[in-house]
């Protein structure tokens, strides 16, 4: 059985571009492009990892990995940004994010990530 993994992101190549490297690794991958479609996703699916831009429109990344952890707390959450900082990495850290990924990314560091996460060989 494939790993189910939703990636959140309101640009449109980033979902292409993470739907591209998983697929190629036998991920089924669910695109989201903001909060609100995640959590329906995640409540109609059986999710086993989430990968989540932090600056979205409407419901940002931060407050759907609040969500997600009161609701599913053993949903494993990675949490990306292209505006990295300590404190954003910290705050992260804080609200239950599983791992944290600077934009821009390696297809390697995510898929390593992503391995470690699920305890699924690379």
């Amino acid at each position: 059985m494939k790993p189910k993994i939703l990636v959140v992101d309101d640009q449109e190549s980033i979902l292409e571009l993470l739907k591209a490297i998983l697929e190629r690794e036998n991920f089924e991958v669910f695109l989201a492009a903001n909060g609100f479609d995640a959590l329906d996703i995640i409540a109609h699916n059986e999710i086993d990892l989430v990968i989540t831009d932090v600056s979205m429109p409407e419901l940002d990344g931060f407050t759907l990995l609040q969500i997600i952890k009161n609701r599913y707390p053993n949903l494993p959450v990675i949490v990306m940004t292209g505006y990295y900082d300590i404190y954003t990495k910290e705050e992260a850290i804080k609200y239950g994010a599983s791992r944290f990924l600077p934009k821009p990314f390696r297809p390697e560091e995510v898929l390593k990530i992503i391995s470690n996460e699920l305890g699924v060989p690379q």
